[in-house]
């Protein structure tokens, strides 16, 4: 007779345990992201690069803007200058008032009188400008603001071998006329672009010698 024996199944093996059950803390710590020194560390790397950029950019927005205002400044005082100059050249007369004012009589069928002047601000260093005004009409702003160093000056026809032509003393010998301005911009920060100075000396060529 044959007896049997009964006996337990062998264990199964147990199933994979997750890695996040049996080290809890470890995986947390692994997959967490950035630490605090890392989010500052990056922090202030992108501030550092921020910053430059800005920068960058201020500086070339401030050059475009000072390069505007000079080539305004530029485009107002040929335009003063050369109306100047034409007015001189026709000018069959002059009317010296003082070396901040002065009138152009001009010939028949050219105009009436014509007037250039620096008017100054209130405030005598603030800037000025200079206006050109037909006898009659309002006076026209050509340069919005000049230096009060603004000046004119005259001076008779120079003698043989003269390099230069000596100072009029009088209405009736003044055969060249000279403008002097600056134009300025006020508030300018950067000094090339805030000042375009010129000088102008015209021939009264229709007005005699002595006249």
């Amino acid at each position: 007779m044959t007896t049997s024996t009964p006996h337990a199944d062998p264990v199964a093996p147990a199933a994979a345990t997750p890695l996040a059950a049996r080290h809890p803390g470890r995986h947390r710590s692994h997959v967490s992201g950035f630490t605090l020194t890392e989010v500052l560390i990056s922090a202030t790397l992108t501030g550092f690069v921020l910053a430059g950029v800005l920068s960058t950019f201020l500086l070339i927005s401030r050059s475009g803007f000072n390069a505007s205002a000079y080539a305004a400044m530029n485009r107002q005082l040929s335009i003063a200058t050369e109306r100047f100059n034409r007015d001189a050249r026709l000018a069959t007369d002059l009317r010296w008032q003082d070396s901040t004012r002065v009138t152009l009589r001009l010939p028949a069928g050219a105009g009436p009188e014509v007037t250039y002047a620096f008017v100054p601000a209130s405030d005598p260093a603030a800037p000025g400008k200079f206006i050109r005004q037909v006898a009659g009409q309002p006076a026209v702003t050509l340069v919005p603001h000049v230096a009060p160093d603004f000046s004119f000056a005259r001076y008779r026809l120079p003698g043989p071998g003269a390099s230069e032509p000596p100072t009029a003393a009088n209405d009736l010998e003044t055969k060249l006329l000279e403008v002097r301005l600056r134009a300025v911009r006020p508030g300018a920060q950067t000094p090339v672009a805030s000042q375009l100075a010129t000088s102008v000396r015209c021939v009264l060529r229709n007005k005699p010698t002595g006249q």
